[in-house]
């Protein structure tokens, strides 16, 4: 039984927690994940993965979150579920929004004897499991490869995170940048990284002013949810498509339209119900008991590499959405 919120602090008595029969709550763990932004198509499908996972092995789960990116917010939800006043919670899945501000209340939620697992959020220190839908450092190359080719390996490009702060989107971007240095000297970061790629009128913004700033772009690599689709709009109003190329991550869904009338070149992503899948199953698999090795399928993530000495699940689970891809991506549902 899950609920959505872009919750600021409800109690997840509001999410039915108080409804279960006694019988219920004495059998089944509950799960609770803080994600990084509610209220996104992202969001939705991390949830229904969750739930998918969580049904397959007597799991109660909930997602919930801030409703704009903010770790204060993040710390304050994840504070509430270690202090109780949620009700007993047997694990913790995050998608952290920061490092430093979010490992001491990770480990304060260990001490208090509960399962911690994280997703793209290798840095935390004391989690139990971190998981990782695909490699940072490779994500991060194959994107850029795909702008650089786009650009035909020469001129000025911008790049959009998340926020600043955000590991993974600090990992994917000082790895693409890496890899332009090393392979495409003839291309030039035109100003330092730019945050807002969660918002998608920040990023359409954004966008508008850097085109003005330099008049000689000739690419944008937007991580962040909506960094892609924000810059793509504006590309797209000013009839910039075939000049400026917009390369980024997005769901096959939010890239549709832009991606046919060419405002956006390619787009990358992993199914992020697939992310919420493995996540519960992880849980559940360590609640029942199920040893956490290489050679261990992990529902979600397949035949998944499994690191007990550095508590990380790893997987190669890239998924490139160009126009020849689209429809059959479009028909799983993403």
């Amino acid at each position: 039984m899950e609920r959505r919120t872009a919750l600021g602090l409800i109690g997840l008595a509001g999410l039915g927690f108080a409804a279960r029969p006694a019988r219920a709550q004495m059998h089944q763990k509950q799960l609770v994940m803080i994600t990084d932004l509610m209220g996104t198509p992202w969001s939705a499908r991390l949830e229904k993965g969750l739930s998918q996972g969580g049904q397959g092995f007597f799991v109660n789960t909930h997602l919930i979150g801030p409703s704009e990116p903010d770790t204060g917010r993040q710390a304050a939800l994840m504070q509430r579920l270690i202090d109780g006043k949620e009700g007993p919670i047997d694990a913790i899945a995050l998608l952290p929004l920061e490092t430093a501000a979010l490992s001491p209340l990770v480990q304060s939620a260990r001490d208090a004897g509960m399962l911690v697992l994280t997703l793209q959020g290798s840095a935390i220190e004391g989690r139990s499991w971190d998981i990782e839908p695909v490699d940072p450092a490779a994500f991060g190359a194959l994107q850029m490869q795909a702008l650089a080719q786009e650009m035909g390996g020469q001129g000025k490009y911008v790049i959009y995170v998340g926020t600043l702060a955000m590991p993974a989107h600090t990992l994917w971007a000082e790895a693409a940048i890496a890899h332009q240095k090393a392979h495409f000297p003839a291309m030039s970061l035109a100003a330092p990284r730019f945050p807002d790629g969660f918002d998608l009128k920040a990023s359409a913004r954004i966008t508008a002013e850097i085109i003005e700033s330099f008049p000689d772009l000739g690419g944008i690599l937007a991580f962040g949810e909506n960094g892609v689709i924000g810059a793509a709009q504006t590309i797209a109003a000013r009839n910039l498509g075939a000049r400026i190329a917009v390369v980024g991550t997005a769901l096959p869904s939010q890239a549709r339209d832009l991606l046919l009338q060419g405002a956006i070149r390619r787009a990358f992503c992993w199914s992020p119900s697939d992310a919420g899948l493995a996540l519960a199953s992880v849980a559940g698999m360590i609640f029942t008991g199920h040893a956490l090795r290489t050679g261990v399928e992990v529902p979600g993530l397949g035949l998944a590499a499994i690191e007990p000495q550095h508590h990380v699940i790893r997987a190669d689970r890239v998924i490139t959405i160009d126009r020849a891809s689209l429809p059959g991506l479009l028909a799983q549902g993403l």
